[in-house]
């Protein structure tokens, strides 16, 4: 699959998530929850060293730091975190480790411990998931790591 149909599946699967808990969400939340099924869709390719998608997020990071930065200072650390994983994981071999379960409950754990909040956790793990069942290894454990 190519990023755009990652993409597509990945988001679809993190707004109907979003959609379970619509009243209890403000619209900040509801944009963070999209952000996050964004970034998750695509996380799994980050080990792809030739992936152009690897630097677009590497660029679109640099802007949501700003943009936090400016507007809502609780979540920079999100982004500043993950353009740094982004550069160690881009170094490792395609589907390897990186497209597992393992590595999903790995960010999803990572995710809860950045903003403490289960709603974007579940959006966060539902997109990562729906990117290896994409790949058609949905129950892969471990890779190369």
């Amino acid at each position: 699959m190519n990023w755009k149909q990652h993409l597509g599946v990945g988001m679809s699967f993190g707004i109907i998530f979003l959609l379970l808990f619509y009243k209890s969400l403000t619209p900040q939340q509801w944009s963070i929850g999209i952000f996050i099924s964004f970034i998750f869709s695509l996380l799994p390719d980050i080990d792809c060293q030739s992936s152009k998608l690897t630097w677009w997020l590497l660029i679109t990071y640099t802007g949501l730091n700003l943009f936090f930065l400016l507007f809502a200072k609780e979540y920079l650390k999100f982004t500043i975190i993950a353009q740094f994983v982004t550069i160690v994981f881009n170094k490792m071999p395609h589907r390897g480790f990186i497209h597992s379960i393992t590595a999903c409950v790995l960010f999803s754990i990572m995710l809860f411990l950045l903003l403490d909040n289960l709603i974007f956790v579940g959006v966060g793990a539902l997109s990562y998931w729906s990117h290896l069942l994409a790949d058609g290894i949905p129950f892969k454990m471990t890779g190369n790591i």
